[in-house]
């Protein structure tokens, strides 16, 4: 990231944010974090899952998280794999999705914006016409 943003620190994203506070529709609160029983970094307990984030005026543009939060999607039991349990990781990243499809500010989060649900006007792109089909024989056998 910091060859992407050589002059930008990241901000640890507060509980109170509505990345973690749960005030964006089909949110929850996360206001505790699990971590995979093989993790091996001795972590610190915090009260929020320790995500950092970029501000670009009042929203997070770009969020990370240190530890790892896919592998939990999956629920295995890999070792070595220092990140969040399958609980935290599956609300982490749906809480971190349907942030980025709204307009939410990343501050406290009353005032948040719900997700539009209105279907996308990104026009498609367009389609290559279909191959041609070349003729086919005549199965008809040639008079003679």
């Amino acid at each position: 990231m910091a060859v992407l943003y050589p002059d930008v620190v990241f901000d640890s994203i507060p509980g109170d944010s509505p990345v973690l506070n749960g005030s964006l529709p089909d949110t929850v609160k996360i206001d505790q974090a699990n971590y995979r029983k093989f993790t091996l970094t001795p972590i610190v307990r915090r009260d929020v899952p320790n995500l950092l984030g970029i501000k670009q005026g009042d929203r997070y543009t770009v969020i990370y998280s240190p530890m790892d939060i896919t592998s939990g999607f999956l629920d295995t039991q890999t070792c070595g794999i220092n990140g969040y349990a399958p609980d935290t990781a599956q609300n982490l990243a749906r809480d971190i999705l349907i942030y980025a499809a709204s307009k939410a500010p990343a501050g406290s989060g009353s005032g948040a914006v719900a997700a539009s649900t209105a279907p996308a006007t990104v026009n498609p792109a367009p389609q290559p016409a279909p191959p041609a089909t070349p003729a086919r024989p005549s199965r008809r056998p040639k008079k003679p």
